[in-house]
């Protein structure tokens, strides 16, 4: 994987014409930073749902 990394950030760097630094993601640890991302957004989700239901609870005349 770090030979890809290398050519990736070589490629990108023959495009930089600013001299911006382009980041190369770290695929050594790809499912595992897919997961977690994945996790992060349903529990996002969850609590958005949360809050929609309290604010839905809030305004019904019951």
């Amino acid at each position: 994987m770090d030979k890809l990394k290398n050519f990736l950030s070589g490629y990108a760097s023959a495009f930089d014409m600013w001299g911006n630094s382009v980041n190369v993601p770290d695929f050594s640890r790809g499912f595992e930073r897919d997961y977690l991302a994945l996790k992060s957004d349903w529990e996002k989700v969850g609590k958005d749902i949360g809050k929609g239901i309290a604010k839905w609870k809030v305004n019904q005349k019951i």
